[in-house]
């Protein structure tokens, strides 16, 4: 039996998803399109407001009566080029002392349930880096990799690499 549950987060939660989302910019902001400084000043309604839409879920990995991990998955939201049908998956991080836990696993096969769910036909990602534990994770649950990349923003650089799982 799994010691760990995965939750749905709700508006009235926003604290709770606020929290996650910046403990998961301070541990890994290379893993993130948005910045520790540029989430940390966002007000209520915009925590409030990303977790408002029915198709859009923020899932939070529960462990030990605390969360350990968080997953965006919804209909497409930056890219003008995806297909409505595709959910992107997002925001993808499980605490340090979580990791190797299958707290991970559990969290992205919640992500990909709920784009099922809602009549997804794939689920998309961007990966960051060829050959980490994120990608390897990514790849045994049936995602590869489209071909497509993009830069990171500044001030970083490099990559990210699409990956895809068609449903």
């Amino acid at each position: 039996m799994s010691d760990v549950s995965i939750a749905r987060c709700t508006p009235p939660q926003w604290k709770r998803f606020r929290d996650i989302r910046l403990r998961a910019l301070a541990d890994a902001p290379e893993a993130f399109w948005h910045s520790y400084d540029q989430e940390s000043s966002r007000h209520e309604n915009d925590w409030r407001k990303r977790l408002s839409d029915p198709a859009r879920a923020v899932l939070l990995a529960v462990r030990g009566g605390g969360d350990v991990g968080v997953a965006t998955v919804g209909p497409p939201s930056w890219d003008a080029e995806a297909d409505a049908s595709h959910y992107d998956l997002a925001g993808f991080w499980v605490a340090p002392q979580a990791r190797r836990r299958e707290v991970a696993r559990q969290l992205l096969t919640a992500a990909i349930a709920h784009a099922r769910e809602q009549g997804a036909s794939a689920v998309t990602l961007w990966v960051m880096q060829e050959g980490t534990a994120a990608e390897r994770l990514y790849e045994s649950a049936g995602f590869a990799l489209t071909g497509r990349v993009h830069d990171l923003p500044e001030p970083r650089s490099g990559l990210e690499r699409q990956m895809i799982l068609h449903l």
